[in-house]
C-alpha cells in the first residue's frame, strides 16, 4: 500500500479509503448481531481517526499503525462493554439464587459453556474454574463471555 501524506487527503478521504480495513478488523471480532457490529465498527472508526492524527509516515506504513490503533480501539470498547456482561439472574449477598440460570440456556450452548457459566454463577473466580477444568484462567473467560453472547442472542427480544 502506498503511504498516504495528510497533504494531500482530508481525514474523511482517509478513513473513506481505509473503512474495508476497519470491517475486516470487526469481523475478526465476530460480532453477535447487526447492532454489535455497528458499535465495534464506530468504535474502530474512532481509532483509525487516531491513528491518522498520530501517524508517523517515516516511521512505519499507514495501515499497519492504523490496525494497531482500531484493533485497540474495538478492544477498549468491549472492555468497557464487559463490566455489564450479567446474565438475567439475581444472586443477593447471602448466595441465594433468584432465578435458576438453565432456564435461560439456549441448545446451542456447549457443555464447555454450560459447565464454565454454572461455576461462575456460583462464585468462582475465572482462575478456580481454569483450574478445575484443567485449563487456563483466560480460557474459563473466553468460554464465559461466548456462552452469555449465545444466552443474550437466544433470549434477546426486542
Amino acid at each position: 500500500m502506498a503511504t498516504i501524506s495528510h497533504s494531500s487527503l482530508t481525514e474523511n478521504d482517509i478513513i473513506q479509503k481505509h473503512m474495508g480495513l476497519v470491517v475486516s478488523i470487526v469481523k475478526s471480532f465476530h460480532p453477535i448481531n447487526p447492532t454489535v457490529l455497528d458499535e465495534y465498527i464506530q468504535a474502530g472508526r474512532i481509532g483509525l481517526l487516531k491513528a491518522i492524527r498520530k501517524h508517523d509516515i517515516a516511521r512505519s506504513s499507514f495501515s499497519t499503525t492504523a490496525w494497531h490503533y482500531i484493533r485497540w480501539a474495538i478492544l477498549h470498547y468491549i472492555d468497557r462493554e464487559k463490566t455489564d456482561t450479567t446474565l438475567p439472574i439475581t444472586i443477593d449477598p447471602s448466595g441465594i439464587q433468584h432465578e435458576n440460570v438453565s432456564d435461560y440456556f439456549p441448545s446451542t450452548l456447549s457443555d464447555n459453556e454450560r459447565n464454565v457459566i454454572t461455576l461462575r454463577t456460583k462464585g468462582y473466580t475465572f482462575k478456580d474454574i481454569g483450574e478445575i477444568k484443567g485449563y487456563s484462567k483466560s480460557w474459563a473467560n473466553y468460554v464465559f463471555h461466548s456462552g452469555v453472547a449465545k444466552i443474550r442472542e437466544a433470549n434477546y427480544t426486542e
